[in-house]
C-alpha cells in the first residue's frame, strides 16, 4: 500500500524519507540564521565610543520624528534624500522627515518641524529664498530644538560658499 500511496517499499522507507527531510530542513534552516545573524553582526552601525553600544533612539511622545530636515527642492533633493537613507543604513531605527515620505499638507509645514526633535537644515543655492524653507526655518529656531546645518559646499551639487549662502539671506 505505501508503494501506491507516496512511492516507497514500505513504511520504513517513507518514514527514514520524511527523517531525512525533516533533518535537511532543520540544518538548512541554522545555516540561514548563522548567515543573517553574521550579516546583521557585520552590518554597518553607529555606536557610542562611551559604550560601545548603539545610540538609545527613544524620543519624546510630544514628536514622531527623530530628525526634521529642511531642504530646498531644485539644489538639495537628492543630497538630502541620500543623507537620509544613508544614515537608515546605520541607524534603521531613525525617523526623519522627508518631504516624499511624509509631506500631507504644506500648509503644516510648521507643525511638521515640531513634531521632530532635531532639525536639519541643508544649505544650498536658493534655500534662503524659498518661502516655504524660510517657514520651516523659522519653526525650527522658534521651538528652540537642537539645530544642525549641512553645507553644500559643490558648486556643481547645487552648493554654493557661505558668502554666497549669506547673500540670499538679506
Amino acid at each position: 500500500m505505501c508503494d501506491t500511496l507516496v512511492g516507497f517499499e514500505s513504511a520504513f522507507g517513507a518514514s527514514a524519507f520524511v527523517i531525512v527531510l525533516t533533518v535537511a530542513m532543520i540544518a538548512l534552516s541554522l545555516v540561514l540564521f548563522v548567515f543573517k545573524a553574521i550579516s546583521a553582526l557585520r552590518a554597518p552601525t553607529i555606536r557610542l565610543l562611551s559604550t560601545g553600544r548603539a545610540p538609545v533612539m527613544d524620543m519624546s511622545k510630544k514628536c514622531h520624528f527623530h530628525g526634521f530636515i529642511s531642504h530646498i527642492w531644485s539644489t538639495g533633493q537628492d543630497q538630502t534624500h541620500t543623507i537620509v537613507r544613508q544614515m537608515k543604513l546605520v541607524m534603521p531605527d531613525v525617523r526623519i522627515w522627508l518631504d516624499v515620505d511624509c509631506l500631507e499638507n504644506l500648509g503644516a509645514l510648521e507643525e511638521s518641524v515640531g513634531d521632530a526633535t532635531t532639525f536639519l537644515v541643508f544649505l544650498s543655492v536658493g534655500y534662503f529664498k524659498s518661502r516655504n524653507c524660510r517657514r520651516e526655518l523659522y519653526a525650527g529656531l522658534a521651538l528652540d530644538r537642537p539645530f544642525i546645518p549641512i553645507h553644500e559646499a559643490d558648486v556643481e551639487k547645487g552648493g554654493a560658499a557661505l558668502e554666497v549662502l549669506e547673500a540670499e539671506c538679506r
